[in-house]
């Protein structure tokens, strides 16, 4: 074997174990909510707040919390610091709620959602407890679905997308020596 295909044999067996190995492109997901879906909260909540694995672009996030009538009560415009996105909401008093929201990531994808939470009344006989109450507690029910957490987003120190310059860069020097090797073995100069 020529060393012009020993080379070209290595570039294209190093190009077929490491472009796979590269993670694929991963999207901006929600990564948790307050308060949570299905929950019943008893009280006042003051806001709606929801995390992202990434960072969302802040003119183009947008929340709308409606009760059974479809009156919204975001007040006021919604915050975004990096990943994590709050919408103020006015008093709301005791009902359904539903949260819709949708908000496009720093890599130009959107991600939309929807969840439901209950605001019960407080205690006003002053048997329960009075703290927590005031406070305003939130307590998922029973069957409820708790908010899609990724571990895995969580936890990474670096993006996903970290890889796709490096995977490319890998790409292009394997199929540059490929053509040079197909080049060279047809006798044709470049």
């Amino acid at each position: 074997m020529t060393p012009r295909r020993l080379v070209g044999l290595l570039l294209g067996m190093f190009g077929l174990l490491v472009l796979p190995a590269a993670p694929a492109l991963a999207h901006t997901e929600q990564v948790s909510v307050s308060p949570a879906p299905g929950s019943s909260t008893t009280g006042s909540v003051p806001a709606v707040e929801i995390d992202f694995s990434d960072e969302v672009l802040p003119g183009l996030a947008r929340v709308v919390v409606r009760d059974a009538r479809g009156h919204d009560h975001v007040a006021g415009r919604i915050a975004v610091l990096g990943g994590r996105v709050s919408a103020r909401l006015e008093d709301i008093g005791p009902g359904r709620y539903r949260v819709d929201y949708r908000v496009v990531a720093d890599d130009g994808h959107p991600v939309t959602g929807t969840y439901r939470f209950r605001v019960t009344a407080a205690p006003t006989d002053g048997t329960a407890g009075t703290d927590e109450a005031a406070a305003g507690t939130a307590t998922s029910a029973p069957g409820a679905p708790t908010p899609p957490v990724e571990a895995a987003a969580a936890g990474r120190s670096a993006s996903a997308r970290d890889w796709g310059f490096p995977a490319l860069l890998v790409g292009v020097v394997v199929l540059s020596g490929a053509a040079r090797w197909r080049v060279a073995r047809r006798g044709v100069r470049p």
